[in-house]
């Protein structure tokens, strides 16, 4: 027992790999994370604009379709001018079994601040309207209300008589359509479309 009591243990040797983190490397990590971040946050705003426009498109697509069923539909029943006529200036919401989540209702005026990322219909001007959320990239619009798109049902028909309305017992009708009222874009996705 002697000899066990004599030994000692050999005092831990720390090779360099051991040894903790120098404030050099942990610089190096904290820098690489923020790089991560900015540019995570970066795709994540560029993520939110293309949804917003997605879902634009998706509901303007969807109401054209839905005109486009009316006109045949009225067509197939012989009746496509006389019936289509109610359809000018009309609120395009109304071919839709249920309204979008965002849609605000109908409304005599304007409302002072719109909601943004919400769809309402103008009576006086027979405009269905979409107040953009995420303006950053947003280019065009309505002048007077520069995040603000317009849309309008309008009736494509040759005016016999020259009076500036549609009547469907001398106008000959052609087609019948939902318009935008406004010029847009968003700048990101038309770089994006460049650089391909």
């Amino acid at each position: 027992m002697g000899r066990l009591a004599e030994r000692r243990p050999a005092p831990c040797r720390v090779r360099k790999w051991q040894r903790g983190t120098s404030l050099l490397e942990l610089l190096v990590v904290t820098a690489l994370i923020l790089i991560f971040i900015a540019i995570t946050i970066d795709r994540i705003w560029q993520l939110r604009i293309a949804a917003e426009r997605t879902n634009i498109e998706q509901l303007i697509g969807t109401l054209k379709g839905a005109l486009g069923t009316e006109l045949a539909t009225s067509v197939a029943r012989g009746n496509s001018s006389l019936a289509l006529a109610a359809y000018h200036h009309a609120n395009p919401i109304a071919l839709l079994e249920q309204p979008p989540e965002n849609y605000l209702g109908e409304f005599d005026t304007a409302p002072e601040e719109p909601v943004p990322g919400a769809w309402y219909f103008n009576r006086r001007e027979g405009t269905l309207n979409y107040r953009v959320r995420f303006g950053d990239d947003f280019v065009g619009g309505n002048p007077e209300a520069p995040l603000l798109i317009r849309f309008q049902i309008r009736l494509d028909y040759d005016d016999r008589n020259r009076n500036g309305r549609y009547d469907p017992a001398l106008d000959s009708l052609r087609s019948i359509g939902l318009v935008s009222l406004d010029d847009y874009r968003w700048q990101a996705a038309a770089d994006e479309e460049g650089d391909e």
